[in-house]
């Protein structure tokens, strides 16, 4: 499989994701823009969260974009402008996929009441996962001044191993922080007397969304390390070309998941409590009625007709 049908490939998998992950942030912002149950703006935004879910739409877009870029530059057979548009894809991915770690890292760290001790492990996954990918955009701009053959062949080869280590900074800090994050809720829950039904409900989307962002990681990296044994296997080439734009377009959607699903469960919360309170009220009321009801029923039958008072409660 040549080069240009390798990107066709690549672009029409990411479009395809692409879309998917549209959709989620079309509910996301539903959700982080509008009050829970209308479309009246909310007086208070969480800004953070907003301008994250911003900057990686920014980013996916400029990823697929670059992508289909890339597939024109190599139909005309431009090798120098596939190179370019290479290192800023790589770059674009890179960046996604730290951001969303590290609002991952921040999760863990406010859940332990800001305890920096928490999250040394995954601070230091995360550091190094950044000094790998700047190391790794270096051998990219290196490679766009390489004529040699055999210099860009050991730069490819050192990429793929740099990309190796930095899926599995990747993995580990997903694992770690997405563990300790569904630990610590599970544990409050078991000390609390009556514990909340959301704390329930949360750690479970913390825990489905984490594990599908991982698994597209895993699965990539598996991709990535066939490649560095046998570039040459058009199997598996399709599976990396496949599997890399899923994961980085799962960063995004995985993101996007977690503040969709909270934001349903509140909703969903404040219905039951409306419910609740429904029944409670209801519940007094079948009582006072019966309390009236003996009340005058024993009362003489003349007066009877007197005391309705109970039935405008």
């Amino acid at each position: 499989m040549d080069q240009a049908s390798q990107s066709i490939v690549n672009s029409f998998v990411q479009a395809n994701v692409y879309g998917i992950y549209v959709t989620t942030l079309i509910l996301c912002l539903r959700w982080l823009l509008f009050q829970d149950e209308s479309l009246k703006r909310r007086e208070k935004l969480n800004i953070p969260m907003l301008i994250i879910s911003i900057v990686v739409f920014l980013l996916e877009t400029a990823g697929l974009a670059t992508c289909f870029q890339t597939t024109l530059e190599l139909q005309d057979a431009n090798s120098q402008g596939f190179k370019t548009l290479n290192t800023i894809n790589s770059a674009v991915e890179y960046t996604t996929l730290q951001i969303v770690d590290a609002v991952l890292i921040y999760r863990c760290w406010v859940v332990y009441g800001y305890s920096w001790k928490i999250v040394l492990l995954p601070l230091f996954l995360w550091i190094s996962s950044v000094v790998l990918s700047s190391y790794d955009l270096s051998l990219y701009v290196l490679d766009l001044n390489t004529t040699d053959p055999d210099t860009a062949a050991r730069i490819n080869v050192l990429s793929l191993q740099i990309w190796d280590g930095f899926f599995a900074c990747n993995i580990a800090i997903n694992i770690y922080a997405t563990t300790a994050i569904v630990y610590r809720i599970v544990s409050v829950m078991k000390d609390s007397i009556n514990p909340s039904n959301r704390l329930s409900q949360t750690w479970r989307i913390i825990a489905e969304s984490g594990a599908l962002y991982t698994i597209s990681t895993i699965v990539n990296l598996v991709a990535t390390v066939l490649i560095g044994n046998d570039a040459m296997n058009n199997s598996y080439n399709l599976f990396q070309l496949t599997a890399d734009p899923i994961n980085f377009t799962m960063a995004g959607i995985a993101f996007n998941l977690i503040l969709i699903r909270v934001g349903q469960q509140r909703v969903a919360d404040q219905n039951k409590s409306s419910v609740n309170k429904r029944s409670q009220w209801l519940s007094t009321l079948r009582f006072r009625n019966a309390r009236a009801t003996e009340k005058t029923s024993s009362q003489d039958p003349s007066t009877l007709h007197s005391n309705t008072d109970y039935q405008d409660v």
